[in-house]
């Protein structure tokens, strides 16, 4: 296998490592792709939600040796937790910033549009 699609491979398993971490708001699973994250902020975001699904319809991968980036086109459905429970689904666009170390891909940043 082309090493740059085995990587790519490994990209898209932790973008799916990821959504699955925040569809099950679960803070503790989204801190281990993204040690960089604020476990205590997820927790107390996650607890307002109800049931939440992320979709990534496109992702843009672009890596160079150890380091990329990943830019996910796509949307959030939540329902929150108290007040007016109706389901909300938001166009987003992820950017994370990914860095290989030890063998795995981590995120090292996201900022999601």
């Amino acid at each position: 296998m082309d090493p740059l699609l085995y990587e790519r491979a490994a990209v898209r398993d932790l973008l799916e490592r990821y959504r699955t971490a925040y569809e099950r708001l679960d803070a503790r699973a989204a801190k281990r792709v993204w040690p960089g994250a604020d476990e205590r902020a997820l927790e107390r975001a996650f607890s307002g939600l109800e049931r939440q699904t992320v979709n990534f319809d496109a992702c843009d991968i672009d890596i160079t040796n150890a380091r990329g980036r990943a830019l996910c086109r796509g949307s959030a459905t939540y329902t929150p937790r108290v007040g007016k429970r109706d389901e909300r689904t938001q166009g987003r666009n992820w950017t994370f910033v990914i860095q290989k170390a030890g063998g795995d891909w981590r995120i090292e940043s996201v900022q999601a549009q």
